[in-house]
């Protein structure tokens, strides 16, 4: 193990062994070296140059190091690489033209040598390299030495000129000559070899060694082809599934046969052409009654139409393009995946389960869509006008599948050249000039697959990612419609949501498999620069033959696009997910007219999880209801105390973490028994008094369609976070981690969804005051005054008005103040908790992913709290100021009577005693200073707890 330099400052120089670019020399600043090398051969990508990018590969021939800091070295490197600028440098002569770049800059290194400020420095020039040992035969010795040198100290009398045997200047055991030279010469690389002290090892003064036979290396009299094949035993199970997919896709027309010799009979071209013309038919009238449609909406109408379109036609284009077209690139295909064959070595599986399971689970999601959808909404005629429909959503999932397949067996392939590349590697006795040439030919067979894939499925990629976007535009309205509670298409909609979800998964397993095939050539490449750096004991050869094929991968890399619009990878997921959030914020404003349909939504949501009573109407609790309500209950009690099981009571944490932990977990745990029991048994008339008091004050029209679309983002924000979160702890024991906080992100989203209708109701409070407010201000910017009658009659509306929405105010208080105590209780708690694990973490995982999770969670907790704060400080600012306006309606009313003035000041006076304010259960006032002490509160405990855990 090489041992670690702190405050290591290197210039090095770089030389470029590629044969294009051979000569080419490069200058840089590096605190490591051997990462740095492995960045300029990866790529500008992986931290390397630009000039030393897809040029490589690069040696490091030497390195200056010794510099006091980093601005010594820095500055050292720029006079090295601008010698003619440089003030201390004028002295050196300009490059001559048959001069060599490599040869002028160690030039220009010399002179720099013997130049201030660089002369007076300790510096170190490094240029060898550790070649042609000679170790000791213990594993645990680590003395290196030359020949020569160890030679001299095995010889004992004068006059020896070969030595026999001697002690390790190391560990001081006696070993013979002869072993130490087989050694070197690459045997007992692998065993350890007896001294002379065992009497079967020395026979009449000279060295043999009775090393077993099976590790004894001779001469192989094999040919090289046979000594380094990296070829294992073949499974055709990825045929045979292929062979299996390929019957049911000739059945619909989609694929031709699996065998690349076979051609199709004339009945079979026949039919083919039929089932197009039947497409092609089925498209121009969907084609049409979509264009027709008047009474949807109009962006639904487009969508509506694109999904129809998109849907028949990629079925049309596959069955025409394997059919007609691409008939020769998929036989070059199927060819090419047989000819790697020998790649595969996994073991066999159940052919049947891996294609019957996705297709009956398909069919049956079809079926059950179909029978809701004639028994609820269309209706059985107009079920068998549209039954062609659902056949074309069944060959949109198996064009998928048959994607999915064939990509598959490319990853098969990529890891399976991975895996014997590694075991090549392992032995050292293999030929790396026929292994380059075996593996570049692989490479160079597969990247063809890859490009056939491209050619005839390119367009099909385009087509199968745009239906699944535009199907789940198409379905995110329908979420409204059935959160609103309309019973008799209920069924049909869950129906057509599942088999959206179903197209938009395979998508996504279509997209996710491209990904990892090109995961599997990054190993590959990977692998090969390992070994290019553990051969720095070997021959320049072997690195050059290693290094070519290190250039020869890295050129062939894999790369799934769709008809070369854009590169299918991993970031094609969320740019699929970016169209659907920024379309649904387009689509969403005019389907919520009122502000309670938003208010229904999160009711629907909470009606779930036992939280919140159906709807916004009065009901009654059935008995029925409140038994599901206990059990929720019980299953999230049953889930906590597991929870705390698994973590031996908090036994494994320190004192002040481990008060936090369960503060934590008794903030939580209070919460959901308020939220589920005591609102629901306890306060039941409460809701119906709040709803009540919202719909009275429902004096205008308020419309808040664009809290939806927020609604929405929230939860799409929310949910990846957590599933980021759950990434980031499953890098190291996933299973356990599961066990100790199985229930917390849960208790998390329930305590996200209450900040949802907290905010809600409070909003809707908010809008009615800014409403109240502009009626008054509107009725002072007439020009014509009313009469005082008239006026007073306003003023009496507008005192009914504020009361009601102050006793909404109190209602709120009253059913809300615990749980918004307990929110902004656990606000503080976990930005205490996460901050002391970010800064003390207590499991191996990645600092990078730990810190990015723990941000991500504190953040978006401590915002939800923070924007219902400054809701609830909204609110009282807003009703503060019709205060001011009852002032201005002193000054606006300077003419009327004694009486009427003195109406005037009876309702600034009411104003002034029926502000609104926030509390939390009584115990403070909510206002934007809330946001102040929460952070006051959590600093202080912060420095105890660093504090305690220093002491």
């Amino acid at each position: 193990m090489a041992n670690i330099v702190e405050h290591f400052y290197g210039v090095y120089l770089l030389y470029c062994t590629n044969p294009k670019y051979v000569g080419r020399v490069y200058i840089g600043y590096t605190v490591d070296p051997n990462r740095r090398v492995k960045q300029h051969n990866k790529g500008r990508q992986a931290g390397g140059a630009w000039k030393t990018s897809k040029r490589g590969p690069w040696v490091m021939v030497l390195i200056v190091h010794g510099f006091p800091n980093n601005i010594s070295a820095l500055r050292f490197e720029w006079a090295w690489q601008h010698p003619h600028t440089s003030r201390r440098l004028h002295h050196v002569s300009k490059k001559k033209p048959k001069e060599k770049v490599y040869d002028f800059t160690l030039r220009v290194l010399s002179e720099m040598l013997l130049v201030g400020p660089w002369n007076r420095l300790p510096l170190t020039l490094r240029w060898d390299d550790v070649v042609g040992g000679m170790k000791c035969l213990n594993p645990e010795c680590t003395v290196v030495g030359h020949v020569i040198c160890f030679s001299k100290c095995f010889i004992k009398e004068k006059g020896e000129y070969v030595p026999v045997e001697g002690e390790c200047p190391g560990c001081l055991k006696v070993y013979l000559w002869g072993d130490l030279v087989r050694k070197f010469r690459g045997c007992y690389n692998s065993e350890d070899v007896p001294t002379p002290d065992e009497p079967e090892t020395f026979h009449r003064g000279r060295s043999r060694s009775y090393t077993p036979r099976s590790h004894v290396v001779k001469k192989s009299r094999r040919s090289p082809r046979r000594q380094s094949h990296i070829g294992p035993f073949v499974d055709m199970a990825d045929f045979k599934l292929l062979k299996l997919t390929c019957r049911i896709g000739k059945f619909f027309a989609i694929t031709p046969s699996c065998d690349a010799t076979t051609t199709d009979s004339v009945k079979f071209k026949c039919y083919r052409v039929l089932l197009i013309g039947l497409v092609a038919a089925g498209l121009t009238t969907y084609a049409v009654q979509e264009y027709l449609y008047g009474d949807s909406h109009n962006i639904s109408a487009i969508l509506l139409f694109l999904d129809n379109i998109v849907l028949y036609g990629t079925n049309m284009y596959i069955m025409v393009a394997l059919g007609f077209w691409k008939r020769r690139s998929w036989s070059d295909l199927i060819q090419n995946l047989k000819s790697n064959k020998d790649l595969v070595h996994e073991e066999a599986k159940s052919i049947c389960t891996r294609l019957l399971v996705p297709n009956l689970i398909e069919i049956a999601i079809l079926v059950v869509q179909a029978v809701t959808s004639a028994l609820t909404v269309q209706g059985l005629e107009e079920m068998k006008r549209t039954s062609l429909h659902f056949l074309q959503w069944y060959l949109q999932f198996f064009n998928k599948f048959l994607l999915y397949v064939l990509v598959k067996m490319l990853r098969a392939r990529y890891r399976g050249l991975k895996h014997q590349l590694s075991t090549s590697f392992l032995h050292k006795n293999h030929d790396l000039t026929f292994l380059v040439k075996q593996v570049g030919a692989k490479i160079y067979s597969l990247k063809k697959c890859v490009d056939i894939y491209n050619e005839v499925f390119g367009w099909l990629m385009v087509l199968i990612i745009s239906f699944a976007t535009l199907e789940v535009l198409k379905w995110i309205p329908v979420i409204i419609l059935l959160a609103r509670g309309k019973a008799q298409v209920q069924a049909s909609l869950l129906a057509g949501i599942l088999n959206t979800s179903s197209h938009f998964v395979w998508t996504l397993m279509v997209i996710q498999m491209c990904e990892a095939v090109d995961q599997e050539n990054d190993a590959i490449m990977e692998l090969t620069h390992d070994a290019v750096w553990s051969l720095h004991h070997d021959s320049w050869d072997k690195k050059l033959n290693l290094s070519e094929l290190a250039r020869m991968i890295s050129t062939s890399s894999p790369q799934f696009t769709a008809a070369n619009f854009f590169v299918v990878k991993k970031s094609t997921i969320l740019d699929i997910l970016g169209t659907i959030v920024t379309f649904s914020i387009i689509d969403t404003p005019d389907r919520c007219e009122m502000d309670f349909h938003l208010l229904d939504v999160i009711l629907t949501a909470g009606k779930f999880f036992a939280l919140t009573p159906p709807s916004t109407k009065r009901h009654t609790h059935t008995f029925t209801h409140k038994i599901y309500k206990v059990l929720v209950f019980a299953v999230l009690t049953s889930g906590v105390a597991i929870s705390i099981v698994n973590r031996n009571f908090y036994r494994n944490f320190l004192h002040i973490k481990a008060t936090i932990t369960l503060l934590l977990d008794l903030v939580l745990y209070a919460f959901n028994a308020y939220t589920m029991l005591v609102l629901n048994f306890w306060k039941t008339h409460s809701w119906d008094n709040l709803f009540g008091k919202l719909s009275a004050s429902n004096f205008a029209q308020i419309k808040s369609g664009t809290n939806f679309k927020y609604f929405l983002a929230a939860h799409l924000v929310h949910l990846s976070i957590a599933s980021y979160t759950v990434f980031v702890a499953c890098q190291k024991d996933c299973l356990e981690f599961f066990k100790q906080y199985n229930v917390e992100f849960v208790q998390g989203y329930l305590l996200f969804l209450y900040k949802c209708l907290l905010f809600a109701v409070a909003q809707m409070v908010l809008t009615r005051y800014k409403v109240l407010n502009k009626s008054v201000s509107d009725q002072m910017r007439q020009r014509s005054r009313p009469s005082g009658r008239v006026l007073l009659r306003q003023i009496k509306k507008v005192e009914h008005s504020f009361c009601l929405l102050r006793k909404t105010v109190a209602v709120f208080n009253d059913m809300f103040g615990w749980p918004f105590a307990l929110i902004i209780s656990h606000t503080s708690l976990e930005l205490l908790d996460i901050i002391d694990s970010t800064i003390y973490p207590e499991r191996d995982i990645d600092f990078a992913l730990l810190i990015t999770g723990n941000l991500l969670r504190v953040s978006w907790n401590f915002i939800g709290t923070t924007v219902l704060i400054v809701m609830c400080d909204s609110v009282t600012q807003e009703a503060a100021k019709m205060v001011t306006l009852t002032y201005d309606l002193r000054w606006y009313l300077h003419g009327t009577t004694p009486d009427e003035k003195q109406e005037v000041y009876e309702f600034t006076n009411l104003v002034l005693e029926h502000l609104p304010q926030f509390t939390a259960a009584n115990f403070f006032e909510v206002g934007r200073w809330t946001i102040l002490s929460m952070l006051g509160t959590t600093s202080t405990f912060l420095i105890i707890m660093i504090q305690f855990r220093n002491g």
